[in-house]
């Protein structure tokens, strides 16, 4: 048996002490089955619901009145069963929520999906915030507490990276990928770090293999494991070579099952401030973008944000 959850439905915000519902579908994707779902908040179980389900069957789990703590913050909670979950946040009263800036271009269409799944991972963030990056003054930057860099018009990156970079309450995370962004080959440009920064495409899927722990991997998997980044045919990839510090190489893109095209997940110190690299995941790709891309993926790209924040 497998009971799968999906289709969490919650409030994001609520007031300290209000109770909420919460409701999930549960489906079994194996024999007929029965197993108890439980609800829970911060880890602890506080409501649990006895579910029986034919093969291929669904239901609605609602848990009801579920009270909230008496003071502020940002919690944690979900719908559980033996087999799977599904997680979200609740900003409870009055919290002061860190903001992200997702720097683009300005050339055609901007990074929407990669904005909605950043408001879609994140916690205690409001929402994303899309920047041109010929629009924008380099200490308006500053404000944020992360800018993601997802591509930079000609000219515009040395001075936004450099002020970005040089401020330590400011956090960074760059991308690349083939037919997508290019601000990490940009970042090497600037600061002769990476070494290397590089595209490309290759028979798919595209996966990444865990080579230390981190917790950036929190969520993701563990080291020695090989998790798939995303399912498209076509495997296009981006990577990079020789970042800065300890942590510059924790992870190898993985094309086809056989081919490695070199580190996909880093953190670089090169700046005295760390700033995460992350190849192959852009949700807004033509062709390996949000559907392609595993939970894993999704969770990796919100983790970077996350880290990035605590630096």
């Amino acid at each position: 048996p497998f009971f799968e959850v999906t289709d969490l439905e919650a409030p994001e915000e609520a007031d300290p002490g209000d109770e909420i519902d919460v409701s999930a579908t549960v489906t079994n994707l194996g024999p007929e089955d029965e197993q108890t779902v439980e609800f829970r908040f911060e880890g602890d179980t506080v409501a649990e619901e006895p579910l029986s389900l034919d093969t291929g069957e669904s239901d609605t789990v609602t848990f009801s009145d579920i009270q909230l703590p008496a003071e502020d913050g940002v919690f944690e909670h979900g719908v559980f069963t033996d087999d799977d979950s599904a997680t979200a946040d609740i900003v409870v009263g009055d919290v002061d929520l860190d903001t992200v800036a997702v720097v683009h271009d300005g050339i055609g269409t901007p990074p929407t999906e990669t904005i909605g799944v950043l408001d879609e991972q994140l916690a205690g963030f409001e929402d994303a915030e899309g920047i041109d990056s010929s629009a924008v003054d380099p200490e308006d930057l500053t404000d944020f507490d992360v800018v993601v860099f997802y591509d930079v018009a000609d000219g515009d990156a040395e001075p936004l990276m450099t002020a970005v970079e040089e401020n330590p309450l400011v956090g960074s995370v760059y991308l690349a990928m083939n037919f997508g962004p290019e601000a990490m080959i940009d970042r090497s440009s600037v600061f002769d770090d990476p070494d290397e920064a590089f595209t490309g495409f290759d028979t798919g899927p595209v996966e990444l293999e865990i080579t230390q722990d981190h917790p950036l991997f929190d969520g993701v998997g563990d080291v020695g494991e090989t998790v798939t980044i995303h399912t498209d045919s076509f495997g296009d990839f981006g990577a990079f070579e020789g970042a800065a510090g300890p942590d510059g190489d924790l992870g190898t893109i993985v094309t086809g099952g056989v081919t490695e095209q070199g580190t996909g997940v880093g953190v670089s110190d090169a700046t005295g401030t760390d700033a995460v690299l992350l190849g192959s995941i852009d949700p807004d790709n033509t062709f390996a973008g949000a559907d392609a891309l595993t939970d894993e993926a999704l969770t990796l790209l919100g983790n970077a944000v996350e880290f990035a924040e605590d630096q």
